[in-house]
């Protein structure tokens, strides 16, 4: 059936591993000594070994003239489980947060359609960008993409990234949780700033961070001293929220170095 397919063709495979409950994956499939009483880290560690194992197993079942015409793409669904949480890392903001370590996830690509292969990329993408690139991937243009009976998606094509042509595909990602362990909210991240607010418990909370000086989030700039560009980068993730929910938000943010607070509505 393969060699009788001539148009492309995607295949999607969701493994559960590595989630809760942890466990002892077969011993076939990893070489860690553990037990079911041994720790969650431990246990993890085992659980993405199997699954490295696994999807080792099904590329190596792939004849070679077909991997060679064959692009993959792996990616985590979410950021790490707060049981691994190992400091600095906070397990209030992993998993089920709008933090980095909940929001960030691994991302890899490999095939025909990477060029310079080995490269690591800081440009910012969003799962939702796995859409258009699968498509484009498939022969799709983004004006067909966008013509689709469902209307224009959100996704941009990786493509550019993956062929090494353009630097970034987007100046910001959106991120929108109606429900968090650690609270809901929306949150806009750039490549210096992010802009979380949050909504627990009944109340909502509004905080900024400095990603390029402070990447693990550690100084909410929100009722603190801001340098000069802080306000800058305020008002530009602000008005991006603004152009997204229309309701609004007003929460003074803190004090800049010549204008005062800075207040967001």
């Amino acid at each position: 059936m393969r060699a009788a397919r001539t148009s492309p063709w995607m295949l999607m495979l969701s493994l559960c591993a590595p989630h809760q409950p942890f466990h002892v994956p077969p011993a076939s499939l990893h070489s860690r000594s553990v037990t079911s009483q041994s720790s969650p880290q431990l246990l993890f560690e085992a659980m993405v070994e199997s699954v490295d194992t696994e999807i080792g197993r099904l590329l190596g079942s792939i004849p070679a003239s077909v991997r060679a015409n064959t692009n993959i793409i792996l990616v985590g669904d979410n950021g790490t489980d707060g049981a691994l949480a190992i400091p600095p890392y906070e397990p209030t903001r992993m998993k089920g947060s709008m933090y980095e370590p909940g929001i960030r996830v691994p991302l890899i690509v490999n095939g025909p359609a990477v060029q310079q292969p080995g490269r690591y990329s800081s440009a910012l993408v969003a799962a939702v960008d796995l859409f258009s690139t699968v498509l484009d991937l498939c022969g799709l243009a983004p004006t067909q993409i966008n013509a689709s009976p469902a209307g224009p998606i959100d996704g941009v094509s990786m493509r550019p990234l993956l062929a090494n042509t353009a630097p970034s595909i987007r100046s910001y990602v959106y991120i929108d949780m109606i429900y968090g362990i650690y609270g809901g909210g929306y949150a806009v991240v750039d490549t210096t700033h992010a802009l979380l607010r949050i909504l627990y418990n009944g109340q909502q909370r509004q905080e900024l961070y400095r990603l390029d000086t402070d990447p693990l989030e550690q100084t909410n700039l929100r009722g603190s001293t801001l340098n000069c560009a802080d306000p800058v980068a305020y008002q530009r993730l602000s008005s991006i929220l603004a152009s997204i929910h229309s309701g609004g938000w007003s929460e003074t943010v803190g004090t800049t170095c010549s204008t005062g607070s800075v207040t967001g509505g």
